[in-house]
């Protein structure tokens, strides 16, 4: 993925770009948000629990920016295939947090990946953040969905891995 940030980089000279650093890239399924250390302990000891759902392969590739309207805020890659087995991931993950009190996006999930964000932007970086037909960029396998703490600051966001929720219990009728 480094490399084609460092592709889209030259082809996006000029535009006010943070890069998310390469260890701290990933596909957000929930948003949290801040919650009180009792709850986090339990969200934490859910989350440990495997889920129902077979590991799986996914591909990425097709850049593009959100919001889709005006000017842009993150550059993001998308999943090109895969993206129906991540979705049910996400919705098995979802209502697995609301039991303990995490509130579901009202917005359809869309998987992708962020690769930058613009510290500020015009609605005319957006033909730059888009190409043609989608090319597969990357194939990445999953076993597991990680739960990570992230705090923010000036520097940007850090991230502390808590724990990994294994993935490959089969569904009954599998």
């Amino acid at each position: 993925m480094s490399e084609e940030q460092e592709r889209l980089a030259g082809t996006m000279q000029g535009a006010s770009l943070r890069w998310v650093k390469r260890d701290q890239l990933h596909i957000t399924l929930v948003f949290i948000g801040e919650v009180p250390d009792e709850r986090a302990t339990r969200i934490v000891e859910a989350m440990r629990v495997p889920l129902m759902h077979p590991a799986f392969t996914f591909a990425l590739g097709g850049i593009g920016a959100f919001p889709p309207r005006g000017a842009p805020r993150a550059l993001w890659i998308g999943v090109k295939t895969g993206a129906d087995e991540i979705v049910r991931v996400q919705f098995e993950t979802a209502g697995r947090l609301e039991t303990l009190g995490v509130e579901r996006e009202r917005r359809p999930f869309s998987p992708h990946l962020t690769l930058a964000r613009w510290r500020d932007s015009r609605p005319s970086d957006r033909p730059r953040a888009s190409h043609g037909e989608p090319v597969t960029i990357a194939t990445v396998s999953t076993n597991a969905v990680t739960l990570f703490q992230s705090r923010v600051s000036s520097a940007g966001s850090t991230y502390t891995r808590l724990v990994e929720c294994p993935l490959g219990v089969s569904r009954p009728g599998d």
